[in-house]
């Protein structure tokens, strides 16, 4: 009957839904549908949303997918029809851990070099409110990075959390290109601050 792509404003950024309505008759009973997959209902992808709109356009005869024992759950995508088109496989749930364990090591290297530069405990103080917490707040997690100054915006780019929360927003909605920057972004920190540690502990601890 009707179907329209739907915007909302997230944390991260502009999100994307399918909202479509259908009506399918059962054994001579007319049933209403509004759910085009047993999925998350909004997506970062535009494109594939887009790509949705199409397939389902308003006012077209299309196939529905109920459960023969109760045909009030119906979708228009099968699970396994939607991660085939979604490509979401279970390596990209494994990505998650990956990514997770890529942003700790950088940051457990980040905490090996101040143990090997700061003068005491209580510094660490310091470090947790002038570096980790702006880290935080810029990150994505609590705020959409679009709704900062542009200064702001581009000071993001070289926040590891930002692209570390880039990365599993996008195994869960959908891959872009711009990952490749965002791992990049990460292997790099990791090294620069593996670097960093080894010489500040073998000053310390050596020297």
């Amino acid at each position: 009957r009707s179907s329209q792509v739907v915007e909302r404003q997230a944390r991260g950024g502009t999100l994307y839904r399918l909202d479509v309505a259908y009506t399918f008759r059962v054994a001579g009973v007319d049933y209403d549908g509004d759910t085009v997959a047993f999925a998350p209902k909004f997506w970062e992808d535009k494109e594939a949303v887009k790509a949705l709109a199409e397939k389902y356009p308003a006012n077209a005869v299309v196939d529905v997918r109920y459960d023969p024992s109760d045909p009030a759950t119906a979708v228009l995508e099968t699970t396994a029809e939607f991660a085939r088109q979604r490509t979401f496989v279970i390596w990209v749930l494994l990505a998650v851990p990956f990514i997770g364990f890529l942003t700790g090591l950088g940051f457990a290297l980040l905490g090996m070099w101040f143990s090997a530069i700061v003068p005491s405990m209580d510094s660490f103080t310091y470090v947790q409110s002038a570096l980790l917490t702006p880290l935080l707040l810029v990150s994505g997690i609590y705020f959409p990075v679009t709704s900062f100054p542009g200064w702001i915006q581009a000071l993001a780019q070289v926040n590891p959390l930002y692209h570390c929360v880039n990365l599993v927003r996008q195994a869960v909605f959908g891959w872009q290109p711009s990952a490749v920057v965002d791992v990049l972004v990460l292997v790099v920190f990791a090294a620069i601050m593996a670097a960093l540690a080894i010489r500040g502990l073998r000053r310390r601890l050596i020297d």
